[in-house]
């Protein structure tokens, strides 16, 4: 599952400012300490609504925060 958060900045304030943070799923090291799946690569799909990323494992996923996919 894919973690995502917005922030409550007014958008006309926002100009420069962070607006989102999108954070992979965990998964554990060798030593079995929590960690964050590496993005390795990630592309703008749907006309720039969402993001499809490919994490180190070779999972992927899509970040779609305005809900511009199909739905289930």
């Amino acid at each position: 599952m894919l973690d995502v958060t917005i922030s409550d900045t007014d958008l006309k304030e926002a100009d420069g400012a962070w607006l989102i943070t999108l954070s992979p799923e965990f998964c554990r090291n060798p030593v079995g300490i929590p960690q964050r799946k590496t993005v390795v690569d990630a592309a703008w799909v749907l006309g720039g609504k969402a993001i499809m990323v490919l994490l180190s494992d070779g999972s992927w996923g899509i970040w779609d925060p305005e809900g511009a996919g199909p739905r289930s």
